[in-house]
């Protein structure tokens, strides 16, 4: 089962109370409000289906479909947190939609927000030192991808089984593709 990466920073564009609960309730959601031409309407997008989006919305929506089709295990960094939320997604779970606020990045603050979020499992808490991969080894852009330099680490610590280090897990050299 594949593990994928995904960062909620600034650039998600949603106000702290929003970003606060999805850090309470541990899940993972991405923000893509743009149709398929990338503009941002009244309304944000709330499609679930890739033919609606262009650009880095639909590469973000297409892992994202990718991992609530086929399950994986997710590692997710946080604004205002060096704690990294670990957790499953069990294969064939179902998108949700998440209303929350914009923040104030593109100027619309407090309009509602649609956050596109798979259900999240077997959530761990984990420092990024305590597992130098986590730390060193991540993905250095984009919102939501394959992380493949991780490769069974993430699904070890979520299980709660051991693993052995390697120092080739400390390079984030492979294409996240």
């Amino acid at each position: 089962m594949d593990t994928y990466f995904i960062r909620h920073t600034e650039r998600l564009d949603i106000d702290e109370r929003t970003r606060n609960l999805l850090w309470k309730r541990r899940t993972i959601a991405i923000h893509y409000p743009g149709d398929k031409s990338g503009k941002v309407r009244r309304v944000d997008n709330r499609s679930l289906s890739l033919n609606d989006y262009s650009g880095n919305g639909l590469k973000a929506m297409r892992k994202l479909v990718e991992v609530a089709t086929n399950g994986g295990y997710v590692c997710a960094e946080y604004l205002h947190h060096l704690e990294c939320i670990l957790g499953y997604v069990k294969p064939g779970s179902k998108i949700e939609l998440l209303r929350g606020r914009w923040g104030s990045r593109n100027e619309l603050n407090g309009r509602v927000a649609i956050l596109k979020s798979p259900p999240l499992k077997r959530v761990k808490l984990v420092s990024p030192g305590a597992f130098a991969v986590i730390g060193a080894g991540r993905p250095r852009q984009g919102t939501i991808m394959r992380w493949w330099k991780a490769g069974k680490v993430i699904e070890t610590i979520v299980e709660g089984k051991r693993h052995r280090p390697s120092f080739d897990l400390l390079s984030p050299t492979r294409n996240y593709v």
